[in-house]
């Protein structure tokens, strides 16, 4: 078992080696990676090849389904920065206050949680960072705000994808599924439910932590200078996570949009009247240019796509609706032989149901010329290009790694492996320590998503093993993957880019380590305690 434990290591090591040491980008890695684990697979675990290439057809399907909501997202956005939507949401938003630790707040956090909702996969620190610059922000303190309040939000991601997608693909086996008493969906459900928990307990203090970083690391260096915006900080945490609660009860693709759709407005309106504003202005400079709204436009007529997403999501989620929806499904079952089923079920799927259709729909209401349209469909296709490649060999990696069971040398799978060697070490302390897996994947996978799928099966083995709740140790690895983007170098190279500061990365990685170490550990607490009471 320890020499097995070793080898089934080794993809992991393989991947941290070159993403850390070598520094080399993830679309270089990833294959290589896959190729690697292919190896082990058909090696050493002997796995026959149909199973080989059904575990691969299944990672290409459960990448295909990511794709889809990543090109929609990507799309919508384009399509509002194209019409001059993005532009006038973004000023609605810094206007309100000229105190950088408010805008720090509502930029930084509720405009990076919106964008995360909507799109992820990098793009609202890539987007937020150039605005808080604009503000006179330093460039380094705009990239670590912008990672920092990005934290909270990508346990849930894109409309859902790193629960819906990553487990929904890599759990729904006999192996899981059968010590549960309901399918797959509802288990999805309570792992939201869980994350969305845990995220509430700690996440609400994160707009003070993200002032008192800014303050102690700018400025006057001051971390008590945060004190001013206690109060604000606290009602933005609250009024953010009380409906980010609330709506992980329908599902995990709506506590992140949700919740920002409610909280924004909120928090906007009431901060324009100035309540809980702080008394001293506090600003680190002036604005370094006025930020061009493009086209005349309302701010309602901007946040009318989102508003428009979350209407179809929940509508599409009551559940008489979503059972007619999810029924229609392609699968293919015992595919090539090999005892792995293949399904999917593309109107459940948000790139299709709302995100591409509400993209192409907004795009005569923002009257987008011929030359725009071709420029928001070749700008969101260049951006997903590289993100799908990762994308196509990581989930194909962790297809190998989860069906590896299936082999001719009476091996138990990789990822069975590494849990019961581990759980033999932590025993029924896993509640802790689960989160820093979660956030040690990110970290080298670049990708909460690719960390879900790689550790999801893991946790769940290594709960089952030591006797605690396998879907708190699902939601415990979802939180800790979304904290670990804070620190992931892909992630920080491409806001460091958006900024023009290539090469302060390490100083970046520094300043967004605490923040993540200290969050990782109260959520370990937090699980600890869940995971031994229940």
């Amino acid at each position: 078992m320890d020499l097995l434990f070793l080898v089934a290591l080794l993809p992991v090591i393989l991947a941290l080696i070159l993403l850390v040491v070598f520094v080399f980008p993830a679309m270089r890695v990833m294959p290589v990676v896959w190729a690697f684990t292919l190896l082990l697979a058909a090696l050493v675990w002997r796995m026959p090849s149909n199973a080989l290439l059904a575990a691969n057809i299944k990672g290409l399907e459960g990448a295909f389904e990511i794709i889809l909501i990543l090109f929609g997202a990507l799309l919508m956005l384009y399509v509002l920065e194209e019409s001059g939507a993005l532009s006038a949401i973004t000023k609605s938003l810094y206007s309100i206050s000229e105190d950088n630790r408010v805008q720090a707040v509502i930029v930084g956090f509720l405009l990076v949680s919106l964008l995360e909702s909507c799109a992820g996969f990098g793009v609202p620190a890539a987007v937020c960072a150039p605005i808080l610059y604009m503000l006179g922000f330093p460039p380094i303190a705009a990239v670590v705000i912008a990672l920092i309040g990005n934290m909270p939000s990508v346990t849930f991601g894109g409309l859902g994808i790193p629960i819906v997608v990553s487990y929904g693909k890599t759990l729904d086996i006999p192996e899981v599924m059968g010590s549960l008493p309901y399918g797959i969906d509802q288990m999805l459900i309570n792992v939201g439910f869980w994350s969305a928990t845990l995220h509430a307990l700690v996440g609400s203090f994160i707009p003070f932590v993200m002032c008192m970083v800014l303050t102690k690391f700018w400025g006057n260096r001051r971390a008590r200078d945060a004190l001013g915006v206690w109060k604000f900080c606290l009602f933005v945490g609250v009024s953010f996570f009380i409906p980010y609660w609330l709506f992980s009860f329908l599902g995990p693709e709506l506590p992140t949009i949700g919740a920002t759709i409610i909280s924004l407005p909120l928090v906007m309106y009431t901060s324009s009247k100035g309540f809980l504003m702080p008394k001293e202005l506090w600003k680190l400079g002036e604005k370094r240019e006025e930020k061009s709204v493009g086209k005349s436009m309302s701010t309602l007529k901007a946040w009318a796509p989102y508003i428009g997403i979350v209407t179809v999501l929940i509508i599409t989620r009551i559940p008489v609706i979503y059972d007619v929806i999810s029924s229609i499904t392609v699968s293919w079952n015992n595919a090539l032989g090999s005892g792995i089923s293949i399904a999917i079920s593309p109107l459940t799927i948000p790139g299709v149901i709302p995100l591409i259709p509400l993209a192409l729909i907004f795009i005569p209401v923002y009257r987008i010329d011929k030359k725009g349209i071709k420029n928001v469909f070749s700008t969101a296709a260049e951006r997903a290009l590289p993100t799908s490649v990762v994308l196509v060999f990581s989930v194909a990696m962790a297809m190998l790694m989860v069906n590896s069971s299936i082999n001719l040398s009476g091996y138990e799978g990789m990822l069975v492996i590494l849990a019961k060697a581990s759980a033999s070490v932590f025993g029924r302390a896993w509640g802790f320590i689960a989160p820093f897996i979660g956030a040690f994947g990110s970290f080298i996978t670049g990708s909460n998503t690719t960390s879900d799928m790689t550790f999801g099966l893991l946790q769940w083995t290594a709960a089952q093993q030591v006797g605690i709740p396998g879907e708190i140790a699902l939601a415990l690895q979802a939180v800790g993957g979304s904290l670990g983007v804070a620190i992931c170098v892909a992630k920080v190279i491409t806001a460091c880019a958006t900024v023009g500061i290539v090469g302060k990365e390490g100083e970046v990685m520094r300043k967004t380590l605490w923040p993540v170490l200290i969050y990782c550990t109260a959520v370990g607490l937090l699980g600890l305690v869940f995971t031994l009471a229940l």
